[in-house]
């Protein structure tokens, strides 16, 4: 048990640290320039950092990413030109959601919520790791000690908003995922009935998203097909998290994603005994037009699981007399005519399982 707190605690101490290193770059900033978003920014950053500190995660926490998220409101009236307006937006959409993640974790206040993160809780880190390769990027042409600061602070932020985020998310004991768990039983090789439901994905919706949100989807669907497509037995299990960062900063590193995960999507489709070899195109069109490669793929997907009724996405409802027998057993079980096991056996027969 003190093993188990003292590990919990590590976190804390060095996201602590980081957001502290954060703060100092608001100071200097207030130092320079003395102003009430200034001081914001300064203020939000150095309560961020010891309320982790002194591991005080409750409503003060909350209230302190909220004084952030507020200096990125302000900010973002504030700015002129879209390029600025753009980078203050995706800062703001960052900490706006680590501020209510963090009210509906930290605090009593919403309990019905506490849970609802584990599968979400990367947006906020696309949305910071954007911010700051663009900001990195629009400095190189300044060079020296802007550059530097950019790409100092820049990588602080990340892996801060990283610990943040992991740390808040599964703060309630849900387990992080390596993989998403199928809701189907695994046949005595890799069937391709153990890729998730969840897998699918409208091609109108999915194209649209592509098109229209600047990239953000594309690092969203890399996480999510990264871990779904880790069901694949004999395959070595990919953390999201991990192959999403390398795919951000990474140069090229996307291409070797999209062959790699290609070619586990080639395995589940010739198990379903559809044909498919999608891997070398996906490599070569990921080179000169990489927009076209993850249609490509989730269109697979979408023919696997939708190749039989056994996989199709749909959920699935019992009949309406198969749901009155049920029903009916229910309560011969509550009048205690029947056991528990008679009525699990019965139960399993209706339903085919």
């Amino acid at each position: 048990m003190e093993e188990n707190k003292i590990k919990s605690s590590q976190p804390d101490l060095l996201t602590g640290i980081l957001f502290a290193v954060l703060a100092t770059d608001a100071l200097r900033a207030l130092i320079l320039t003395f102003s009430f978003v200034n001081l914001l920014a300064a203020a939000g950053f150095l309560l961020v950092a010891a309320m982790l500190l002194i591991k005080q995660k409750d409503i003060a926490l909350s209230v302190s990413f909220a004084v952030i998220t507020l200096h990125n409101l302000i900010c973002l009236f504030a700015y002129h030109g879209f390029f600025n307006k753009f980078l203050m937006f995706l800062s703001l959409a960052a900490y706006a959601f680590i501020t209510f993640m963090s009210f509906a974790v930290d605090t009593d206040y919403l309990p019905k919520y506490k849970k609802s993160f584990t599968g979400i809780f990367f947006i906020p880190i696309i949305l910071i790791a954007l911010s700051n390769l663009i900001s990195f990027l629009s400095m190189i042409r300044f060079g020296g000690w802007f550059l530097f600061r950019s790409l100092i602070y820049g990588v602080v932020e990340i892996i801060a908003v990283v610990l943040i985020c992991k740390m808040t998310a599964f703060a309630n004991g849900a387990p992080e995922p390596k993989s998403f768990q199928s809701n189907y039983d695994a046949g005595p090789e890799y069937a391709p009935s153990i890729l998730p439901q969840e897998a699918f994905c409208d091609m109108v919706k999915h194209v649209l998203l592509l098109l229209f949100t600047f990239g953000i989807w594309f690092f969203i669907w890399i996480y999510k097909v990264t871990g779904y497509l880790n069901v694949v037995k004999d395959e070595e299990q990919r953390n999201p998290t991990t192959k999403l960062l390398l795919c951000m900063f990474v140069p090229f590193y996307n291409i070797y994603w999209t062959y790699k995960s290609a070619q586990r999507i080639d395995k589940l489709a010739r198990q379903e005994g559809l044909s498919s070899d999608i891997a070398t195109l996906c490599l070569i069109i990921a080179i000169f037009l990489p927009i076209i490669s993850p249609i490509i793929m989730q269109d697979k997907m979408n023919s696997i699981l939708t190749k039989n009724p056994a996989t199709a996405y749909q959920p699935a409802e019992p009949a309406a007399d198969t749901a009155n027998e049920l029903k009916k057993y229910k309560e011969l079980l509550d009048t205690g005519v029947i056991t528990q096991d008679d009525f699990e056996a019965k139960k399993k027969q209706l339903l085919g399982l």
